[in-house]
């Protein structure tokens, strides 16, 4: 054996976890402190030296995680479309649950508005496309079978009409957000609302 060099051991690394776990606290840390400040209208103020200190961790272990403020904005954008596709699971569980279509269409249509509506000015920095949803297979996957099941769709069209559900859903919302077309008016977002909501029956109705 050379001199130079340790005896190799077969006992497990006990460190390994707890630093996952810090690293993992760390990344939470600065989302959060990312979060706050766009809730706050800092996004294009706030340096990565105020995140690091807000965050409580070093500038390193921010480039460590992220590329650049823009990279941290974008995972905070996923984070929330990981929420956002969790809460379009549950809604089509129950939707398919009830047997109902058209409740299960306003669920999604308010989540997607909600959501363009709360991060109004970081969708448009990143200038982030309307059809990027978390997890998009698995949410039409599981639109497709509620559909099928529910008989609003032929089963061989089924995959298709949810993928253009879900993408005019969430495409329309964002846009209208962005655009001015929907904003603070809450008559405005419900008048949005119901005719997006339509549109969606219709385009069913029509398959």
């Amino acid at each position: 054996m050379r001199p130079d060099r340790e005896p190799f051991s077969a006992t497990p690394n006990t460190d390994l976890k707890p630093r996952q776990a810090r690293s993992r606290a760390t990344q939470a840390r600065i989302l959060k402190v990312l979060d706050e400040a766009v809730a706050a209208g800092e996004a294009d103020l706030i340096s990565i030296q105020d995140i690091a200190a807000r965050a409580e961790c070093s500038t390193g272990a921010f480039y460590g995680r992220f590329e650049n403020k823009a990279a941290g904005f974008r995972a905070l954008i996923d984070q929330d479309r990981d929420r956002i596709a969790e809460a379009m699971a549950e809604a089509s569980a129950e939707a398919m649950r009830k047997r109902d279509v058209r409740g299960w269409i306003e669920i999604l249509i308010r989540l997607s508005l909600d959501h363009a509506l709360s991060r109004k000015s970081l969708l448009r920095a990143l200038d982030e496309s309307g059809d990027a949803v978390a997890h998009r297979d698995r949410l039409v996957e599981l639109m497709a079978e509620m559909l099928t099941r529910l008989g609003a769709v032929r089963q061989v069209h089924a995959i298709r009409r949810a993928d253009f559900l879900l993408t005019m859903i969430t495409g329309l919302c964002r846009d209208a957000v962005l655009s001015g077309r929907v904003g603070e008016d809450e008559e405005a977002r419900n008048i949005f609302r119901m005719e997006l909501e339509r549109a969606a029956v219709w385009y069913l109705a029509g398959t």
